[in-house]
C-alpha cells in the first residue's frame, strides 16, 4: 500500500535502471509542500497519515547541533533517501521555536540549485521534523582541510555558485546571517565546487527599507557591523563570503585571535594581510574581490550581484567566463520572474 506521507519520497523518483534520481517539476514541488502546513498552524496532518518513524528508517546520524540532530532517512517502501532534521521539543525555548518557524518559512519560498530543498515539516508529540534533500559530499570546511587550499580556478567556480545562490536569496529580501564553510555542503564526494547552502536557522526576511539589530553569526565569519551593534542589512552575508574566499585561496582565515575579544577587535578594524608567501601566485583580481568583500563599511562592500560581475570572473580583457555569464543571465531571468509575479 502506498504511504500517505507527503515528503521527499514524492519529490524524488528513483530510476531503477540507472539508480539516478530524477525530480518532479517545480510546480508539483510547490503543490506538494503547500499541502503540509507549518506544524504550529491550525491545519493538522490527517489522523491516518503515518508518522515519520513509521515512514522512514533513520539509523544513521549524519550531523548534530545544540538543539537538533540530522539523520539519513530511507523510505521503508521504496528506498528513497532524504535528510531528516530532528528537534526535541523539551529543549527548545520560545525564541528557538521562533527561529525554527522563520527557517521553515524561508526555506519554503526558496527553490535554487545551490540551496538545500525543504520537502516537508511535521510536528509529533515530542519532536519537530524537517525533511530535506540528502547531500552527501560533506562540509566545505572538511574539504578545505583535506585539500589544504583550493586552486584559484576551483575557488573561482565555487565562489560563482555561492554568489549565484546569495544573489537569489537577497533578491527575495532574505539574509542568511550565518554563512560559513560548515554551512556549505558539497553535493557529492567527487566534486570540489558543486554546493548546497544549508542551515537557515538565523535567516531573516527583511524589506529594502529596514535593517536588523540582533547579534548573531559565527565568530570568524561575523561582519564588523554586527559586532559594533549597528543596524545591518543583507551586506553582512557578503563579509562572510569574503572570509570564505580568503580561506579557499590560502587555507587559513584572515582574522584570528587568542580569544574572542581579540578576534572581534581585529574584525571591527578590518585589517588583514595578503602574505607574500601564500598570495604571490594568486591573481590581482582574486585579491581585489577579496578586499572588496572584506570592507568594513557595508555601503562600500560589494553586493552579491556586483560580485557576480566582478572582473575575477572574466577570462582575458574582453570575454567573460561563460559560466559567470550564464549565472548572471539566469539571475536577470529570475529577477524578472519575481517582479512579474508580485
Amino acid at each position: 500500500m502506498t504511504s500517505n506521507y507527503q515528503f521527499s519520497v514524492l519529490n524524488n523518483v528513483v530510476d531503477s535502471s540507472s539508480q539516478k534520481t530524477r525530480r518532479i517539476s517545480d510546480c508539483q514541488f510547490s503543490r506538494l509542500v503547500s499541502r503540509w502546513a507549518l506544524p504550529w498552524t491550525s491545519v493538522k496532518k490527517p489522523s491516518t497519515t503515518p508518522s515519520i518513524i513509521d515512514t522512514f528508517d533513520m539509523n544513521k546520524t549524519i550531523g548534530s547541533g545544540a538543539f537538533s540532530e540530522v539523520k539519513e532517512g530511507i523510505h521503508k517502501e521504496n528506498g528513497t533517501k532524504c535528510a531528516v532534521k530532528i528537534f526535541k521539543k523539551n529543549v527548545l525555548k520560545s525564541s528557538d521555536i521562533s527561529y525554527l518557524k522563520e527557517e521553515i518559512r524561508v526555506l519554503q519560498c526558496l527553490n535554487h540549485p545551490h540551496i538545500i530543498k525543504l520537502y516537508g515539516v511535521s510536528e509529533e508529540p515530542y519532536h519537530y521534523y524537517l525533511v530535506t534533500e540528502l547531500v552527501q559530499g560533506g562540509e566545505l570546511l572538511r574539504r578545505v582541510q583535506t585539500k589544504k587550499k583550493y586552486s584559484e580556478k576551483e575557488a573561482k567556480t565555487l565562489c560563482q555558485n555561492i554568489f549565484d545562490a546569495i544573489t537569489y536569496i537577497h533578491s527575495k529580501n532574505i539574509v542568511h546571517r550565518d554563512l560559513k564553510p560548515e554551512n556549505i555542503l558539497l553535493i557529492h564526494e567527487h566534486t570540489n565546487v558543486e554546493i548546497k547552502i544549508i542551515d537557515f536557522g538565523f535567516a531573516k526576511r527583511i524589506t529594502p527599507s529596514t535593517s536588523l539589530k540582533t547579534k548573531c553569526g559565527s565568530p570568524f565569519y561575523v561582519a564588523p557591523e554586527i559586532l559594533s551593534k549597528k543596524p545591518y542589512t543583507t551586506q553582512v552575508d557578503l563579509w562572510s563570503i569574503g572570509v570564505i574566499v580568503y580561506l579557499l585561496l590560502v587555507g587559513y582565515l584572515p582574522f584570528d585571535g587568542n580569544d574572542h575579544p581579540q578576534l572581534y577587535r581585529k574584525i571591527r578594524r578590518g585589517k588583514f594581510s595578503f602574505h607574500a608567501k601564500h598570495w604571490s601566485e594568486i591573481s590581482h583580481d582574486a585579491k581585489d574581490i577579496t578586499s572588496s568583500l572584506l570592507t568594513v563599511n557595508p555601503d562600500s562592500r560589494l553586493t552579491a550581484k556586483q560580485a557576480l560581475h566582478h572582473k575575477w570572473f572574466w577570462e582575458g580583457n574582453n570575454s567573460m567566463d561563460p559560466r559567470a555569464e550564464e549565472i548572471i543571465r539566469n539571475f536577470h531571468t529570475s529577477t524578472n520572474d519575481v517582479i512579474h509575479n508580485q
